[in-house]
């Protein structure tokens, strides 16, 4: 990775935490507008109650985009800690030597090796 995409990494990364942090703050404002906890009796006795469904769109709306935003950074940061193509390979190494966590089995071990020895190439 040449210094000026390193630069531009870097920078989509810290717009990507920026988005995190503002993705957050909805959601959050937007989770004080909703009386939790909801259960289905209440649903069904608010059906028709256009603010409550609004307020949970708009919850579910600002919970999808955080998690696409939190991969999308999760793959950045992987990215730029090890400076390669295959983010995902240093996440499996910084489970592995942090946290001492494998894949929960071995059953895709060999198909998993297969893939990453064809992308590598």
């Amino acid at each position: 990775m040449n210094t000026s995409s390193l630069t531009a990494e870097r920078e989509h990364l810290a717009n990507l935490l920026e988005a995190l942090q503002r993705c957050t703050h909805f959601l959050h404002a937007c989770s004080s507008k909703v009386d939790w906890p909801l259960d289905g009796l209440r649903l069904k006795q608010d059906q028709k109650n256009e603010e409550l469904f609004e307020a949970l769109a708009a919850f579910n709306e600002l919970f999808a985009k955080l998690q696409d935003t939190l991969g999308a950074a999760m793959r950045h940061c992987a990215l730029l800690m090890s400076e390669t193509t295959t983010p995902f390979l240093r996440v499996l190494a910084l489970c592995a030597q942090s946290l001492g966590i494998h894949p929960a089995t071995t059953d895709f071990e060999a198909e998993f090796q297969r893939a990453y020895a064809a992308t590598s190439v």
